[in-house]
């Protein structure tokens, strides 16, 4: 089962929402394109459950009964930027405002982003292919198409991935990378999954 998961990156000078993974229904994964908010994490907190609401979940349910966690990924923090506790005080009042006192439940955990670029340059190859731990059995991209709504099955998202003319729109992308940090931090709780992303096992993954 998926690891129910926000994922927030303070980008530079302005923190920002960029996405978030969650278990709707079976093992399928929830992923929203990225939101951004302006100034403090208290922006960040609402706009998480925004997000949640315009997908018709229940931040409440999804951030605290099913066991969500927020992870606040950064690697070189300029010295502009808040430190890690002012950022993670303001995430726990920003959630506590929206939702009431059952935000302070919501667990939070920082960490940081590793030296990835083996393991993004084998993602971005991978988008356009099969995507191990991503697919069911028979199933291909079941991430990428897109799509309005979840569904009980694999269901397809709204990122604009592609433009008018089906060509990627990926360069420089924040929710690319930030699922790319996603995976790199080894965050999944499927067995052995970090070693699912080195690029040394992609030709033996595909053919499978």
């Amino acid at each position: 089962e998926w690891p129910r998961t926000v994922v927030i990156d303070p980008h530079l000078s302005k923190a920002h929402a960029i996405g978030f993974y969650a278990t709707d229904f079976d093992s399928c994964p929830v992923i929203v394109d990225e939101a951004q908010a302006m100034g403090d994490m208290f922006n960040v907190a609402d706009v998480i459950c925004t997000k949640y609401e315009n997908h018709g979940l229940d931040p409440i349910y999804y951030l605290t009964t099913k066991g969500s966690c927020i992870i606040d990924t950064f690697a070189k923090v300029p010295s502009s930027l808040r430190t890690r506790t002012p950022m993670l005080q303001e995430l726990r009042e920003g959630f506590e405002k929206r939702l009431g006192p059952r935000g302070r439940e919501i667990r939070i955990r920082l960490c940081e982003k590793p030296p990835i670029l083996d393991r993004v340059l084998y993602l971005k190859r991978m988008l356009n292919t099969f995507v191990p731990i991503l697919a069911q059995p028979g199933k291909e991209r079941p991430w990428l198409t897109v799509g309005a709504h979840c569904t009980q099955h694999i269901f397809e998202l709204g990122h604009a991935e592609f433009d008018d003319n089906g060509q990627r729109r990926d360069e420089n992308d924040d929710f690319i990378n930030c699922f790319e940090y996603y995976l790199a931090a080894g965050l999944s709780s499927e067995p052995g999954a970090d070693e699912i992303w080195r690029p040394t096992r992609q030709g033996r993954l595909v053919a499978r």
